[in-house]
């Protein structure tokens, strides 16, 4: 089979862009400290494509006067899918022996959505892609190549329409009111999930890519200007991954500086003698494997974390790139480039051939990956036979009652959202009395259930969303939250508010994340909203509880004794947060509970109880520890009293 050659009009240094994106991807993966912003790799990969497609279409139909739909989409499937079936067949394969049941069934959900480019809309549906559980999901990633293959479905109809219609500056002004259009709506949205995953709030990203292919080429003559202009688009992109991180919302207006940064690469690094960087042999080395490097980087992350115990070291940090890179070699050499040869090469498959055999890999695949998820495929598990203890149900509790409710967990809140909570707040403070109200991110979605389960006749209401913290820090922004909505609600009926409960995440009040010194200013944010709030209903803060900061698989296969020292050490901050926020509570006057003392967590003791984990994940309780673990809090707690 021939070996897929370059096309004409080859850009090199485009091949060392796509190195920089994917080596800051792939350092931000294996959390190499300091490059937390290594997501803005996926954002250039998106410039890339909006330039390098708009100027495959637009030089079709200026040489022909129309373009082959059919050729198109065949040629992006070569590119594409046998490489990406390639991955999912593996991670399915090995997420059988090495995840728990429940995780790999929920991978293979996953699956089917990225078989048939829409595993964006699944994520967005499931949560954030920086929770915490995003490292139980080895096919997270494959979240950007859903919204790259949805571009590329309505990108040429919408480019032919316009080159057919529009005619002059116009199409420029067309596109520049696109670009407008969802740079407005992502910043509307905010960091929330649905921002982050789905094609309108990124199309300006690929958008900013086409309008480069309106540019004359940057003249070679203006060395120096080039030099200066292509210093200043790398030090974009490495500033990007060095000062953003999970806490920046994005893509909001954040994602314009890798993007501008990018484009600025893509249109002036050929006519600069800087851009030797980019054209040097191992850029386009690299470059030329990432496609196959990014395909295959994530699911090595997730299933060198499922083996290893605890933090990653720098050794491991090491295995996952080494790993990671001469797998993407092996994908590149043997699926990537042999298929993605065209059917007019006489010794390539050819297209009818290859789109048969690609449909029939796709419907294996789904076939496989449905019976996974249905819990009816093979199950070979890797550890002790306590790994089967996983109590990993869904944690959104089956209602006890009607009056114990909460708001949807994603989605903007309306006017119909508050008439129905108002609604149920009147008759069931009618009926049972005023209601508790649980606020805050998804530990407060912990204390929600653990009352529902223990007072099930209750009024007990959940506002309640992932990542929604009323400091800020690290959280979504006030338009995707519920805390309007919650203040609403104390200034209107807090007559019938019993109580009301705030929780959040203990580690995004330190510093550092999971280490002291304790962010003081996010505390006194915190208390002094607590204090406000306090000024109208009984308010009280919930501290934080035990965060393991361990799989709990880990302890399945290596046993509770192997990593309780490692537990004691890493809970050590919280521990020490609880005391200087109880401290600083008192000092404003505001009612606070330690969870970690009415709890009373003893690793050995509790991390299974009746055989069964009390921890869904590394800091969430499982339906079960909902159970446990809640009647203990309220029971010490007086909670509800």
């Amino acid at each position: 089979m021939a070996a897929y050659s370059r096309p004409p009009n080859h850009i090199d240094e485009i091949d060392g862009l796509r190195a920089l994106a994917v080596l800051a991807v792939l350092l931000f993966h294996v959390e190499i400290h300091g490059l937390g912003g290594g997501f803005v790799g996926v954002d250039v990969f998106f410039v890339i494509s909006g330039f390098l497609i708009t100027r495959l279409i637009l030089r079709e139909i200026d040489a022909t006067g129309r373009f082959n739909f059919v050729r198109f989409y065949t040629r992006r499937t070569r590119r594409l899918m046998p490489a990406l079936f390639a991955t999912i067949a593996a991670t399915m394969l090995l997420a059988e022996f090495i995840l728990p049941k429940y995780f790999a069934e929920k991978s293979a959900a996953s699956a089917l959505f990225a078989i048939v480019s829409l595993s964006n809309f699944y994520f967005w549906r499931q949560s954030g892609y920086f929770d915490d559980d995003s490292d139980t999901k080895p096919l997270l990633h494959t979240w950007s190549l859903s919204v790259e293959e949805q571009f590329y479905l309505l990108w040429p109809a919408l480019i032919l329409l316009v080159t057919t219609r529009i005619s002059g500056a116009w199409r420029i002004v067309l596109l520049l009111l696109g670009f407008a259009a969802s740079v407005v709506y992502s910043v509307r949205l905010g960091a929330s999930s649905a921002s982050f995953f789905l094609l309108p709030t990124r199309a300006h990203e690929f958008i900013i890519g086409a309008l480069l292919v309106q540019l004359p080429k940057f003249p070679r003559h203006r060395l120096l200007l080039a030099d200066s202009l292509t210093a200043l688009g790398i030090a974009g992109i490495v500033i990007a991954t060095l000062m953003f991180s999970d806490r920046t919302p994005f893509p909001s207006l954040n994602a314009l500086a890798p993007c501008l940064a990018a484009a600025i690469l893509i249109h002036v690094s050929p006519a600069s003698r800087l851009g030797g960087i980019l054209r040097s042999a191992p850029a386009k080395w690299l470059g030329a494997n990432s496609y196959s490097l990014y395909l295959v980087h994530w699911p090595v992350v997730i299933f060198w974390k499922a083996l290893v115990l605890g933090p990653l070291t720098p050794l491991d940090q090491a295995g996952m790139v080494l790993v990671s890179v001469a797998l993407a070699a092996i994908l590149h050499r043997a699926i990537e480039t042999p298929l993605r040869s065209s059917g007019e090469r006489s010794t390539g498959l050819s297209d009818r051939w290859f789109l048969r055999g690609c449909a029939g890999a796709a419907t294996v695949l789904l076939i496989y990956s449905g019976a996974i998820a249905a819990g009816v495929g093979p199950r070979v598990v890797i550890g002790r036979a306590q790994t089967t203890a996983i109590a990993l149900s869904p944690r959104d509790i089956e209602l006890q009652s009607p009056c114990a409710y909460r708001v949807p967990e994603t989605g903007p809140l309306d006017a119909a959202d508050l008439a129905l909570i108002r609604s149920k707040l009147t008759s069931c403070s009618n009926s049972i009395g005023g209601a508790i109200i649980v606020a805050g991110d998804s530990h407060a979605t912990d204390v929600f259930n653990a009352i529902a389960h223990a007072r099930p006749n209750a009024h007990v209401i959940g506002l309640t969303r992932a990542g929604c913290r009323v400091d800020g820090v690290g959280s979504e922004p006030r338009a995707g939250c519920q805390y309007d909505f919650l203040e609403r609600l104390i200034a209107d009926d807090s007559g019938l508010i019993q109580r009301l409960v705030y929780v959040q995440k203990g580690s995004y009040l330190l510093t550092s994340y999971r280490t002291l010194p304790t962010n003081m200013q996010a505390v006194q944010s915190v208390l002094g909203r607590l204090a406000t709030w306090g000024s109208r209903v009984s308010t009280v803060w919930l501290g934080p509880h035990n965060e393991l900061d361990i799989v709990p698989t880990k302890v399945a296969e290596r046993g509770a004794e192997w990593v309780r020292s490692m537990y004691q050490r890493e809970n050590r901050d919280i521990v020490a947060l609880d005391l200087e926020v109880r401290d600083a509570a008192m000092v404003r006057g505001v009612e606070y509970v330690s969870a970690i003392v009415a709890v009373g967590f003893d690793f050995r003791r509790d991390i299974i109880v009746d055989g069964i984990f009390t921890y869904s994940d590394r800091d969430h309780w499982s339906a079960h520890g909902e159970r446990i673990l809640g009647r203990r809090l309220i029971s010490n707690s007086r909670l509800l009293d």
